[in-house]
């Protein structure tokens, strides 16, 4: 089984008492689940914040605007009409 050091996020073997990439020791209480066990929210927020952060717009006009990209769910679009929404 591989689980992720704490310090720099690699994939590490679990009977591995220090992680080869940053020297980090590893341990059960120091392991985190690895991304891909990460809920889609938690990266769906982290990526949302990251948007915001970055924009010039305010808090309210980027959700107002970010809105519409939420409805794009499951839709088949061609590559035009994605790169012209907003």
């Amino acid at each position: 089984m591989k689980i992720m050091c704490v310090k720099c996020r690699k994939t590490v073997d679990e009977n591995s008492a220090l992680c080869k990439f940053c020297g980090a020791p590893i341990d059960d209480n120091q392991t985190i689940t690895p991304s891909y066990e990460i809920p889609l929210t938690e990266i769906f927020n982290g990526i949302y914040k990251s948007l915001q952060a970055n924009s010039e717009f305010t808090e309210d006009e980027f959700a107002t605007k970010f809105e519409s990209f939420k409805k794009y769910e499951n839709r088949e679009i061609s590559d035009n009409e994605y790169f012209n929404v907003g």
